[in-house]
């Protein structure tokens, strides 16, 4: 099945942006010279008390094949991962609906999306005080240039799944909730976390080894139809106007 994709996000993945990300990284790692251990990747994802259940292969007419659940309607859990260039990966936080509560001398770069909470004053001070440079991605591009949406979150999800089918059939009769959701993710966690992917991931973006090369002409065409600025989200991402004369310097901004 073909897969989904906004127009914010094929209009957005433009040569000029995805060339002002790779100035800008190619200024912080000039300028700082950071090791791979050193190069951060975080973004967050949403798991659920509900698995989602596998494609199934029927006989020809079928109109459902049934699946069971844990649930028909499940919580969402955010889960927050952390990730290297060197293929280490932080212990996941999760963070609960209704229940939220580095060194200047070697300073780390911390790649992100743009989401306004990333970027709020107060966790700009925080980084700032611990050494943390921070980068942002540009809108709508997190598809291509986020080392966890390429080669870690798929898995994860996979993995996450069958450990959902595996509690099931422990515990027969019995409906998980979200503080089930930890142990079934710690089990997903140590399956897609695995050196191989997450230096899968920073390779496929370009970020290290460092390429500025890597997307071809055929990963820009979706943006060359639409000549239109990417539409942005209110209170979600910051779409700062730029022109080629003038690239946009996010991480000095935050930095400063």
């Amino acid at each position: 099945m073909p897969e989904a994709t906004s127009i914010g996000r094929q209009t957005a993945f433009n040569r000029h942006t995805v060339g002002e990300f790779y100035d800008n990284l190619a200024t912080v790692m000039d300028r700082y010279k950071f090791p791979p251990n050193r190069i951060y990747n975080m973004d967050e994802t949403g798991v659920t008390d509900v698995q989602k259940p596998k494609q199934v292969v029927t006989e020809r007419g079928r109109k459902q094949a049934g699946s069971v659940t844990s649930k028909e309607r499940g919580e969402l859990i955010t889960l927050i991962c952390a990730v290297n260039a060197l293929g280490n990966a932080v212990p996941p936080v999760f963070i609960f609906p209704c229940h939220t509560n580095c060194c200047p001398t070697t300073p780390l770069l911390l790649i992100l999306d743009n989401h306004d909470s990333h970027v709020a004053l107060e966790a700009v001070n925080v980084a700032k005080e611990n050494g943390i440079i921070m980068l942002t991605l540009p809108p709508h591009t997190s598809h291509q240039l986020q080392p966890l949406d390429k080669s870690v979150f798929g898995p994860l999800k996979r993995y996450y799944n069958r450990a959902v089918d595996g509690w099931m059939r422990s515990n027969p009769g019995k409906v998980a909730t979200i503080y089930d959701v930890p142990e079934m993710v710690n089990t997903a966690f140590r399956s897609a976390m695995s050196r191989q992917n997450i230096q899968s991931g920073f390779e496929a973006t370009g970020i290290f080894p460092y390429n500025r090369k890597k997307f071809t002409d055929a990963d820009f065409e979706p943006a060359e139809v639409s000549n239109r600025p990417a539409p942005s989200q209110p209170g979600q991402q910051h779409d700062a106007p730029a022109t080629p004369a003038q690239p946009r310097q996010n991480w000095r901004e935050i930095e400063n």
